[in-house]
């Protein structure tokens, strides 16, 4: 995940560019009153979890051994995120149509926003083309790329991954070696790598992915350098969220609608969320503890 911003709002407007989230509520607090309608985040109906709550290490599902899930959604450091993430809300500074809609597009194309949180392929296939129009020369270099901000008592920032997926190969192939070989081509080869779709899980790939996004997309800021950023968050995606199924975004989703939509809360929906959780890992066959870390 990166926290992208608007580069000359941020300069105009006399703002920093938060590194944790107090900063970040400090400054909606301002933004909410000094620019009313702006956005700087998505409430979200798309990977919450993964967007917010899993780089607050919350325990959303977590392994904890072969047959068992660690479920804690009412854990202090879910609460936080889900009370940070209302009173965001309250503010006025959060997108409530989703990632994907025109809505959101237009907020982009009318220079209302300051700050976006999202995976770093948005920046390619989003940011890029469906809410800017990367041939604007009043977009160009518009777009700054920041490591995404923790909390002020977090150790490190972590992250969870959005998009992606590992490749792999049929107990039923007939030539596994050459499988193997196409497998190894497309994920290291950087001919590949440079242009896929998301930044690759393998080191060169990756920085092929990273040093090549500004020649495809003239809206990303050469300053401060996005590649620092990407690499950084590609370092800290948070291992203890390994889904399997169960998926979680199965059991979040329906609430994160309603949530969007104004018809609950991520404090008030909290209980609902913890057992909708448990029942996704109970029905997918493996064990629950709800408590701790």
């Amino acid at each position: 995940m990166i926290l992208y911003f608007n580069v000359k709002n941020m300069k105009d407007w006399g703002y920093t560019v938060p590194t944790t989230w107090e900063e970040f509520y400090a400054l909606a607090q301002k933004v909410s009153v000094d620019h009313p309608g702006t956005i700087m985040a998505d409430l979200n109906n798309w990977i919450p979890e993964k967007l917010y709550f899993v780089g607050s290490e919350c325990p959303i599902m977590n392994p904890i051994s072969e047959t068992k899930y660690r479920v804690n959604f009412l854990h202090p450091n879910c609460q936080r995120m889900s009370q940070m993430l209302d009173d965001l809300n309250g503010l006025g500074v959060m997108a409530l149509n989703g990632a994907f809609a025109a809505a959101t597009a237009e907020k982009f194309k009318a220079n209302e926003w300051l700050t976006w949180i999202g995976p770093c392929w948005e920046a390619d296939f989003i940011i890029k083309g469906v809410f800017l129009d990367p041939t604007d020369e009043n977009f160009k270099g518009s777009v700054g790329m920041a490591p995404m901000v923790k909390w002020a008592d977090q150790k490190q920032i972590w992250t969870g991954s959005g998009g992606g997926a590992a490749w792999s190969m049929s107990r039923h192939t007939k030539n596994p070696k050459l499988a193997i070989e196409l497998i190894l081509f497309v994920t290291t080869d950087p001919s590949v790598t440079s242009t896929a779709v998301t930044q690759s899980a393998f080191q060169p790939g990756g920085d092929a992915w990273a040093k090549a996004l500004q020649a495809r997309s003239p809206l990303i800021a050469a300053e401060p350098d996005p590649y620092v950023a990407m690499n950084i968050m590609g370092g800290a995606i948070w291992g203890e969220m390994l889904e399997g199924p169960p998926l979680a975004d199965a059991a979040i989703a329906p609430f994160a609608a309603d949530i969007m939509a104004g018809k609950n809360t991520w404090v008030g929906a909290a209980e609902a969320i913890q057992a909708a959780l448990v029942e996704q890992v109970i029905k997918a066959g493996y064990e629950v503890e709800t408590t701790g870390p």
